[in-house]
């Protein structure tokens, strides 16, 4: 597992039992990322962590990317759901999935919409299924 981005690192505590891996250092095949207090961009850039997935080897990429955001990037001119976003991910083969969810739904403290993005290698991408938590999620 890699986390980029948490300052808490609020994924050592959901899966104690994994070993964390630093990306920079070691390939993974799980990595989180936290965007809850980014702000809307106003362009299409990259990210500098895109970059570093974009330039490993797509064998050796993450298996799985989860981006964790506020919901209303879904809005966003170039949010995470957005044709410039989900073209720049398609096209360094991934396949995007987005889903709004309560955070607690799944056993969050906080009432409060949460914006998922997972972001699966075309070569696995098939075999990603949303889990059926709750019938009033809504599947973007």
């Amino acid at each position: 597992m890699g986390i980029i981005g948490s300052g808490c690192e609020v994924m050592r505590y959901a899966w104690p039992k994994m070993t964390v891996s630093f990306s920079i250092r070691e390939n993974v095949d799980l990595l989180v990322i936290e965007r809850g207090n980014y702000k809307q961009p106003s362009s299409p850039r990259q990210e500098p962590w895109e970059d570093m997935v974009e330039s490993v080897p797509p064998e050796k990429r993450p298996k799985l990317i989860i981006e964790c955001w506020r919901s209303d990037p879904t809005l966003w001119q170039y949010g995470p759901t957005s044709k410039a976003t989900t073209t720049r991910w398609r096209d360094i083969g991934y396949y995007v999935n987005c889903r709004t969810i309560n955070a607690t739904s799944i056993v969050g403290a906080i009432n409060q919409e949460r914006l998922l993005g997972a972001r699966t290698r075309a070569d696995i991408g098939a075999q990603w299924v949303w889990d059926n938590l709750d019938r009033d999620l809504a599947v973007i």
